[in-house]
Parts: structure tokens; sequence; C-alpha cells
């Protein structure tokens, strides 16, 4: 059955880098920085983001930011999840990959394209109370329920399957708050002590469903 597992690894390959041979076009590109980036070998960010576990943490992300009713209702509404479902967590990863990776220029400006993408999402969404609520994917509470949720599947899946991380979780934690300042999350915790089980700080997202214009 080795053709199975063969062709499934290819799809995933050519679903995630767009190339089902080889490196893809900007990874490569990336290798022709001009620094180290923001965290470099031996760094914690490299080794929680460079096993093969990261493709479940990548899913086990955008499951749990889902669970915010402004992300999930932005996936709703300006995503081809239906149609190409692995496509977002695509985009997610060439994101994480080109951060953890790419020099310091490459990572900003990396992170501000999809800021600048996010600019457009946005929308309204009604609540468990039916109460319409607006909702855009840079506003700062959503971009830091995202930014936790990515950093806690993100190293508990490290932890289970991958390698020791240099530092332990603390230092991971505090690394990749770099990755949340570039997405303006200002409050992006620094240890493990201050992410969402540890500290319970987030409240709970109310229940939603999408809002559907009266015709």
């Amino acid at each position: 059955m080795s053709f199975v597992t063969d062709a499934f690894r290819t799809r995933l390959q050519a679903t995630f880098t767009g190339n089902t041979h080889g490196s893809p076009e900007w990874v490569d590109e990336l290798e022709k920085g001009t620094d180290a980036g923001f965290f470099g070998p031996g760094s914690a960010t490299w080794s929680v983001h460079g096993g093969n576990q990261t493709i479940v943490a990548g899913v086990r992300a955008l499951l749990v930011q889902a669970l915010h009713p402004g992300a999930l209702a932005g996936v709703a509404d300006h995503s081809r999840y239906k149609e190409d479902p692995f496509g977002r967590l695509a985009g997610t990863i060439r994101w994480i990959y080109t951060v953890t990776h790419g020099d310091t220029a490459t990572a900003t400006s990396g992170s501000e394209w999809v800021l600048r993408l996010h600019e457009r999402v946005r929308g309204l969404y009604v609540d468990g109370h039916g109460i319409g609520r607006p909702y855009t994917a840079n506003d700062p509470d959503l971009a830091r329920w995202v930014h936790l949720a990515f950093t806690d599947a993100f190293l508990r899946t490290a932890q289970r399957w991958g390698e020791p991380i240099p530092g332990g979780a603390d230092a991971y934690v505090r690394e990749w708050a770099v990755a949340g300042r570039l997405m303006r999350v200002h409050d992006a915790p620094r240890d493990r002590g201050r992410t969402p089980r540890a500290d319970g700080r987030l409240p709970r997202p109310r229940r939603a469903r999408r809002h559907t214009p009266d015709p």
C-alpha cells in the first residue's frame, strides 16, 4: 500500500507548497535572506515548527480559532473552505514558514501582506442571543485569540510528538510573541503561564450563527 501513502504525501505537498517535487520557489527565495531572521538555528521556534507534527498543529489551531464567532464568521463569509478545505491551512503554513525561517524584512513584509488581506475580512454575525455583532479579522481581541490558539496548538503538539524544545515551553512562547507583534497582537504572552489553559483569561466565545440579511 506504499503507493497510497506516496499519493497522499504528494497531495499534501502539492496542497501546502504548490509543488509536487522538491521545494517550492517561495521556500528557495527565503534562503537568499540578508540576516538570520527573528529566530534562527537552535531556537525553540525552529524546533516546534520543524517536524511533521506541524500539520496536526495547524489543523488544531484552525479548529480552536473557529471557536471565536468572529473567526468562524470570517471563514464562512470570506474563504473557499468548502471547495478547498486545505487551502486556508496551506496559506497559514506558508506564513508560519516565512516568519520562522525568513530574514527579518521578509517575515515583516509577509505579515504585513496578511494584514492587508485581512482588511477586507469583515462583516456581521448573530450571536446566541440573536444580537448582530460586527467583526473584522484585524480586530485586536480576535487577533489575540488567533495568536493564543496558534501558540497553544503548536506547543502542545510539539510536546507530544516533537523533539525536546530548546529552552522549554517558555522559550517558545516568548519567541513566538514576536510573530504576535508582527500581527499587531500587542499583549502576546511571553511565558507558558499566561497562555489560555494556564490563566483562563479568555472569555468563553458566544455561540453564534452566520448573519443572513433580510430579503
